[in-house]
């Protein structure tokens, strides 16, 4: 069994959900188009995440803004960590749906996030996508709620391709099958691999999770897991590395009471 340590992948995308409301312009044909106010602070949150302007981009959220229990002082110091890493991450928006709510306005948008970099000679490549609801008030965006997330991070010259099959929402105790399925074939090749659980909370984005890679048998992960006892959102990563690099892909899972 090998010893390896993350690539603190659990905590990628939310450490950018502050930034990842970006370049959202159009919204469905079953929706009418967002109001201006909308469309321009989403704009200018774009132009500071991509230019990595930090103090442009505090301005566009109100002061009390969280999001997974990180404050304005852990967010700042998550993402210049993260801009160092992937210093070319790019942000891409869409407005899925808007409304009105209370003194302001509900908007719900799906974002991708891509970013690569050079790593121990090795390039390494990040695809991130949130599905978010965030309330806007006083042309400041004051409440986030993050519906799903997945994660993809390669590293290598030739990372697995992997299919993860889990569910988006669990019961507390729920007994569920986690796949996470390589599509090459295996040839000559050892396969290693595992699957990490982790609760979304502050303490997830300081501490990369070291965990013990297996040995597998098959092109893959095939599991029975039960689900945490504790409601709440948790993260659930299958990592899986072979001769030619590393992929590891991580989902958002919201577990819910009985």
């Amino acid at each position: 069994m090998a010893r390896f340590q993350s690539f603190k992948f659990l905590s990628v995308s939310s450490l950018i959900v502050f930034s990842v409301i970006s370049g959202a312009v159009a919204a469905p044909l079953s929706s009418p188009p967002a109001p201006a106010a909308i469309r321009n602070l989403l704009a200018q949150i774009d132009k500071s995440a991509n230019s990595k302007q930090l103090v442009a981009l505090n301005n566009s959220f109100a002061a009390n803004y969280t999001v997974d229990g990180l404050n304005r002082t852990t967010w700042e110091q998550g993402l210049k960590k993260l801009w160092q890493r992937y210093p070319n991450l790019r942000y891409q928006t869409t407005i899925q749906s808007w409304k009105p709510e209370g003194a302001g306005v509900s908007v719900e948008t799906i974002t991708t996030i891509t970013g690569s970099q050079i790593q121990n000679s090795q390039p390494s490549k990040l695809t991130s996508q949130l599905r978010s609801r965030q309330k806007m008030v006083g042309g400041k965006i004051t409440q986030q709620q993050i519906l799903s997330e997945s994660t993809t991070i390669t590293s290598g010259s030739k990372p697995p391709t992997v299919e993860f099959n889990v569910p988006r929402q669990l019961k507390i105790n729920e007994i569920s099958d986690i796949d996470a399925i390589v599509s090459e074939p295996l040839g000559e090749d050892v396969m290693m691999g595992k699957v990490v659980e982790q609760p979304v909370n502050a303490s997830g984005y300081s501490k990369p999770a070291e965990y013990s890679l297996d040995v597998l048998a098959t092109g893959g992960l095939f599991k029975k897991a039960k689900a945490p006892s504790k409601p709440g959102d948790y993260w659930l990563s299958a990592v899986l590395v072979r001769a030619g690099g590393i992929t590891t892909v991580t989902q958002r899972i919201h577990v819910v009471k009985r």
